[in-house]
């Protein structure tokens, strides 16, 4: 439909060097303003948010454009900057489509390798999934100068942990933010019965329950969620219930639900806001005409503290990755490395302690999971309302001098504001110790707690009045499932997948798939959203032919090019690597990359910087490359055309032939016949370059193929000036190789 496309782009921007006078003011999202949950419509001149809610606010006058973000930056701000140029969005999705045929963007595969099998979110503080893209810190502000195209960054300092639970200002503080959202949940039911609240066997739901309880509003016209998949989760809430005279999952909400007729609606919902930070994606099948307010306990883990150490949580992630190798904990390692490592500076805190971790949790784990949730709830008009997100609560510490227990904050909440909760069991044999218990009541007299009197509120009259649109021809959540799933298995996807990964990695993530597709909402599809999204992107960072703008499309074309890829590429895709080395020589100079086609990676290892300078690695199996460089500094280019690393599963390394069929610069032919190379038996090609030279390059191959002429005798470069020597050294260790093997193979 139509009307979903437009909605669904007018929720996302663009904001770069070039549009800036045609940005108008926004807020995109919600936002919580004097006690009540306000959108853009409800803006005023001069407005001012107070961070809760799920929003980034863009401000413009005359000369500036702000964009600020709630407190946890659920939608995320995603920059990309080159120079003088830059590209704002808050979608990652919706930016690398914006700048893919423009700019060069790269694949990130560390961050790829690592989000691929990780538990559930991106393990990365401010990295993508693209090189050239970062996600800005949740308390940054971008600032930007209309007249001189300048931008900025300033923080917000939120003063997180800073104020004693044991003093008179942290008591006034906890009490602000009681009667902060037992005023908002009042005055959300004094308009709508379409309220729900979670209850579970837990200590964050129950938290919550503190509010709700002690609001005076009418339970029996509101829904309180208990899941029954949950057996001790719903038999402690139960008990609650019968306590305090309430009924659980009593749905009296008042909507119509618009149901979505395309399969595109419900992936680009969840696409623009969760791809490639999420691996557990959420398809719903309707936007509600009317808004439903939804209050939860989530973030509460960060306000319960950990003593989990760095080892502790490498050492258990290794565990839950489940593999005999390597292959994908080490760049999980160096993922999480280098997020520790700019965390420690930022917070300036020691990256061997537990307090790592737990910002790691709050700046990364909290922000992906929890703010993408309620970004993508809020897209079909259901509020995911979190005050545990609030900035009071979270100026509050977590422990004191006197009490170092975790659920400190929680004992004193619990005690303060609706002890009788403290008589129910927590699930899992969690308890609150009794010392601690002693403590919160303690401190509760001697900050005594002032209950004020609240009218009752029962609002609207139940009308319960739901109603469907689109139902002859609407998509479900099982649909988008069984969409995901058949792509996933094509013939083809499974070629553009093991561009990047083996089989082995391919059949693990495709055996969960023997279950039943009624649980796929949870884990079983994890990792085949995280393939999609490294796959996506990947083909995004390049010309390929599966580079498309439309998600639907690029689907489709999955199905259609299935039988060919698999009648020409099967279990064969990395013996047709070309791996090319490209490098400026001399101290100082470097390269930059203009633009290119058929490339599949770009790198610029560390073994390949150095007094000799920098240069890059390019991989690519689209059997041609169309490639624009500039040189940085005079200098002598240097091209090595090479083959893929291969090792077998022992480990051992063996060389793969790729047969070179042409090798242009700026038009002139370098190699115009096969030319068969390996990683260890390279062709080398230099030529004398200016600061500032524009240089093209044009190179196809093919794997070893019945053209093929296996004598290494036949590597030379036409440049006999620059290459003799060079390639003379080739010549001769080929031939004794040559000899060696043809030797040996009698035997």
């Amino acid at each position: 439909m139509d009307y979903f496309i437009d909605y669904l782009e007018d929720q996302f921007f663009i904001i770069d060097s070039y549009n800036l006078d045609s940005i108008e003011e926004r807020l995109y999202g919600f936002s919580v303003n004097n006690n009540r949950i306000i959108e853009n419509k409800d803006i005023i001149k001069n407005i001012s948010l107070d961070a809760t809610g799920a929003y980034i606010f863009v401000e413009v006058d005359e000369e500036n454009i702000k964009i600020s973000q709630d407190f946890n930056g659920s939608y995320g701000i995603y920059i990309y900057k080159n120079k003088d140029y830059f590209a704002i969005s808050n979608s990652f999705v919706k930016l690398v489509d914006y700048l893919k045929h423009f700019h060069v963007l790269t694949l990130n595969k560390d961050y790829a390798d690592a989000f691929l099998f990780a538990d559930l979110v991106s393990f990365a503080y401010c990295d993508t999934l693209v090189n050239e893209i970062n996600l800005i810190p949740r308390n940054y502000i971008i600032n930007i100068n209309k007249n001189d195209l300048s931008i900025d960054f300033s923080e917000i300092d939120y003063q997180e942990k800073t104020v004693s639970l044991n003093s008179k200002e942290g008591i006034e503080l906890l009490d602000k933010w009681y009667y902060k959202w037992v005023n908002i949940i009042r005055n959300i039911k004094r308009n709508t019965n379409n309220l729900i609240f979670d209850l579970s066997g837990g200590f964050d739901s129950r938290v919550i329950a503190t509010l709700w309880l002690t609001s005076n509003i009418d339970l029996d016209k509101i829904k309180i969620e208990s899941g029954k998949n949950h057996y001790e989760d719903f038999e402690i809430a139960s008990k609650i219930g019968k306590f305090f005279n309430f009924k659980l999952n009593q749905d009296l909400v008042n909507t119509k639900f618009i149901l979505f007729n395309d399969i595109n609606t419900p992936l680009n919902i969840s696409f623009y806001v969760r791809l490639g930070f999420h691996k557990r994606m959420i398809f719903e099948s309707y936007i509600t005409s009317k808004p439903i307010y939804h209050f939860t306990g989530a973030g509460g883990a960060s306000l319960r503290d950990s003593n989990q150490y760095p080892e502790e949580y490498l050492d258990n992630m290794k565990i839950r990755l489940n593999r005999d190798d390597l292959a994908f904990f080490n760049p999980s390692k160096r993922v999480i490395l280098k997020s520790w490592d700019k965390l420690s500076k930022k917070f300036k805190i020691d990256i061997n302690s537990s307090e790592i971790t737990q910002i790691h949790r709050s700046e990364v784990r909290d922000r992906n999971h929890f703010g993408k949730n309620t970004v993508t709830r809020y897209l079909i008009n259901h509020f995911l309302v979190n005050p545990l997100f609030d900035p009071i609560i979270r100026r509050l510490k977590l422990k004191t001098d006197d009490c170092n227990d975790n659920n400190l904050l929680f004992a004193i909440i619990f005690s303060r504001y609706c002890p009788e909760l403290l008589n129910f069991k927590f699930d899992g044999n969690r308890e609150i110790q009794l010392d601690t218990l002693d403590y919160a009541f303690n401190l509760n007299e001697k900050y005594p707690f002032v209950q004020k009197d609240f009218d009752f509120i029962s609002g609207p009259e139940i009308i319960r009045n739901i109603s469907f649109e689109n139902l002859t021809k609407h998509i479900t959540r099982e649909d988008v499932y069984i969409f995901l799933r058949d792509n996933f298995l094509s013939n083809s996807f499974k070629m553009e997948f093991k561009k990047h990964y083996s089989d082995y990695d391919y059949n693990i993530i495709s055996n969960k798939l023997n279950q039943d597709v009624e649980n796929s909402f949870k884990s079983i599809y994890s990792e085949i959203h995280s393939s999609i999204a490294i796959i996506k992107i990947a083909n995004d960072c390049t010309f390929s032919q599966l580079n498309s703008k439309n998600i639907r499309s690029w689907f489709n074309q999955f199905k259609q090019n299935s039988e060919v890829i698999h009648l020409n590429q099967d279990n064969l895709i990395k013996y047709n690597a070309a791996r090319i080395q490209i490098r400026n020589m001399n101290k100082g100079n470097s390269i930059e990359i203009i633009d290119y086609k058929g490339i599949n990676k770009i790198s610029a290892p560390k073994w390949f910087q150095g007094k000799t300078g920098k240069g890059l690695v390019i991989h690519s199996f689209d059997n041609f490359i169309d490639l624009n460089i500039k040189c940085i500094n005079d200098g002598k280019l240097l091209v090595k055309l090479t083959g893929p690393y291969v090792v077998d599963k022992l480990k051992n390394k063996f060389p793969v032939y790729i047969d070179y069929t042409n090798f242009e610069i700026n038009g002139k032919k370098i190699i115009d016949k096969n030319t068969l190379v390996n990683q260890n038996e390279p062709f080398t090609y230099y030529e004398d370059v200016k600061d500032g030279e524009i240089i093209n390059l044009k190179i196809s191959w093919l794997p070893f193929n019945k053209n093929s002429v296996y004598n290494k005798e036949d590597i030379t470069s036409t440049d006999e000036n620059q290459n003799n020597k060079n390639n003379q050294k080739l010549s001769n260790k080929s031939k004794i190789i040559g000899t060696l093997k043809k030797i040996f193979n009698y035997f």
